[in-house]
């Protein structure tokens, strides 16, 4: 048993392994191995597990450090009765998944670059995520009008993703389209995050304005929301 895992595909972090003896082992303690059988890479070596004297409950800490290849794991444990007679338990559920997916965001365009999406525009949301062993969701959460007191933060809702890898590479891509009016005039913020099979994770964020537009009579174009930003204009001496 692994204590506190939500599947069996492993994270990067402190995985608590606990087994129990169904013999009193004595002054015997249990030994453990972890074999990264991807690669045949021994993660852990004969090491003692913990317990109390006579204890009937061991257990063991396994650091899967940032970037442990991904990979089936063979965890054996090998026990002792109190005479030194051996028995050995092996477990092959569970995996090692230690590498965060990798996500990048295409639009929509960050209010820094000047850009705005005026009523009547569609705001496109596209980009993709890739991941050494698979991308199990894309999420996003919208936070409408940052620019006020009282902002509106959404709950995060799932996309529909397009397999997009070859040859084995684990990618996904979204493209989804929102009516820019859906948005007040102002400024909002789009946060997208991409979750791979054992819960790792990668995000980002842009900020984006919507704004109402209109042609002057002089050509110049004028929008409420951009005009609202612009310092107010020093009045000349009369």
């Amino acid at each position: 048993n692994i204590l506190g895992a939500e599947s069996t595909s492993l994270k990067a972090g402190i995985h608590t392994i606990e087994v129990y003896l169904d013999e009193f082992p004595g002054i015997n303690m249990p030994k453990i191995s972890v074999l990264l059988t991807s690669d045949m890479t021994f993660l852990v070596t004969d090491a003692t597990m913990l317990g109390g004297f006579g204890s009937m409950k061991y257990t063991y800490a396994l650091e899967l450090v940032e970037g442990t290849p991904a990979g089936p794991m063979t965890i054996s444990v090998t026990a002792y009765d109190q005479y030194g007679n051996a028995a050995v338990k092996v477990n092959n559920s569970f995996s090692s998944d230690a590498l965060s997916p990798t996500l990048i965001l295409y639009s929509p365009s960050p209010s820094s670059t000047g850009s705005s999406y005026r009523y009547g525009d569609n705001l496109l949301i596209s980009g993709g995520a890739s991941d050494d062993v698979g991308i199990s969701d894309i999420q996003i959460r919208f936070t409408r009008n940052t620019h006020t007191t009282d902002p509106l933060v959404e709950v995060w809702q799932s996309l529909d993703v397009l397999e997009t890898g070859e040859d084995g590479e684990n990618m996904v891509s979204f493209y989804l389209s929102y009516a820019a009016n859906n948005f007040e005039i102002g400024e909002h913020q789009l946060e997208i995050k991409a979750l791979d099979m054992a819960g790792n994770k990668d995000s980002t964020s842009v900020t984006f304005f919507v704004d109402r537009c209109e042609q002057l009579q002089n050509g110049v174009q004028s929008c409420i929301f951009a005009e609202s930003l612009k310092p107010p204009q020093e009045q000349l001496p009369i």
